[in-house]
């Protein structure tokens, strides 16, 4: 194919995605099938297949699956309120409003909990320090030369 080594392995790789993706639409079809009880409804929303969309395509057919699956279900959740934002400190429980300080470990602090040793903050810094290290500097091993 005249490629060089990275642009290949993207192109292989792009291939196992699409052949993946075939099986995954292949399996749907073949349980859709088994049910013939809704497979009308649900072959008139899927779109036709194509080589370039197969992964858009297989999320698409996940959510009609997921939609018709579920039907019942969804039409109960509007009359649930949905979880308001909370814009107060999480350890001190005063309001923050606009000034709020967003944390790594999830939660929302006023200014004086916002550094990390302030509050209980869960996050590992350092493994992801180390972690972003390790990326940034691989090891390098110079192969092993015969003498003569």
């Amino acid at each position: 194919m005249n490629l060089c080594s990275r642009c290949y392995r993207e192109v292989i790789a792009k291939q196992a995605k699409e052949t993946e993706a075939a099986a995954a639409i292949s399996a749907v079809r073949a349980q859709l099938h088994n049910n013939r009880e809704g497979l009308g409804k649900i072959e008139a929303k899927l779109p036709a297949v194509s080589s370039t969309n197969a992964l858009g395509y297989c999320a698409t057919i996940d959510a009609t699956v997921g939609d018709s699956a579920s039907g019942s279900e969804t039409k109960a959740s509007p009359s649930q309120p949905a979880p308001q934002k909370s814009n107060r400190c999480a350890s001190c429980n005063k309001k923050v409003g606009l000034t709020g300080f967003k944390c790594r470990c999830g939660g929302l602090f006023c200014s004086s909990h916002r550094y990390n040793d302030k509050h209980d903050c869960t996050f590992d810094y350092k493994a992801v320090g180390r972690e972003a290290l390790s990326k940034a500097n691989p090891v390098m091993k110079a192969d092993k030369i015969d003498k003569i």
